[in-house]
């Protein structure tokens, strides 16, 4: 049985906050773990962001060939080979060009992934955000200049531009900070919203 607290926050109503909505920044994260998946899949689609999901390495390298991705959110262990060896075969395959990527594990010192930006386990989620929301912050100005884009070419051609909230700014602090962590495991009791745990 998992231990309890795993994912905890208080009932006190989060602060509003801005949403990365209609950029279109893709994250695949790679995680063995359905409810671990569950909550952070759930996370990251609050925030705006397009979520898919693989449950081990040869299932992300197979998503990574079918599309790219802004992001990849990675566990070490998995249950057929690391995360580290997934990267590299990525990496020596041309998938990783415009892709950034965060490595979450509970292992002391993982091997070959030296370079990356690495979480350890239990995450905190908030931090968890921020971080995403730091690593994408070039691919985020790259889709919103994009987004600006075509809203120009769309009014100079006088037809109907995207909606105005496929390219506003994100660039806002996210919510103030809140104790919700999250380990390798969580219990059947977990909100998959990640917010309460209990």
């Amino acid at each position: 049985m998992a231990p309890p607290d795993l994912i905890s926050a208080p009932a006190a109503k989060p602060a509003p906050r801005r949403r990365t909505s209609g950029l279109g920044l893709r994250v695949l994260g790679v995680e063995d773990d359905e409810q671990v998946a569950t909550v952070l899949a759930a996370l990251l689609e609050s925030e705006g962001y397009e979520v898919t999901h693989a449950a081990t390495a040869e299932a992300g390298l197979e998503k990574l060939r079918d599309r790219p991705f802004h992001l990849l959110v990675s566990d070490y262990w998995l249950p057929d080979r690391t995360g580290a060896w997934m990267l590299k075969e990525a990496s020596n395959a041309d998938l990783l060009q415009s892709c950034r990527v965060v490595v979450v594990t509970a292992e002391h010192r993982p091997h070959g992934v030296e370079n990356l930006t690495v979480l350890r386990k239990p995450l905190d989620l908030d931090d968890f955000l921020r971080q995403v929301h730091d690593v994408l912050a070039p691919q985020r100005a790259e889709e919103l200049e994009r987004a600006r884009q075509e809203v120009q070419q769309a009014v100079s051609a006088g037809t109907e531009p995207p909606p105005a909230s496929s390219w506003s700014s994100t660039s806002a602090p996210l919510h103030p900070r809140r104790s919700r962590r999250c380990a390798t495991s969580m219990p059947s009791s977990t909100n998959t919203t990640g917010r309460r745990c209990a």
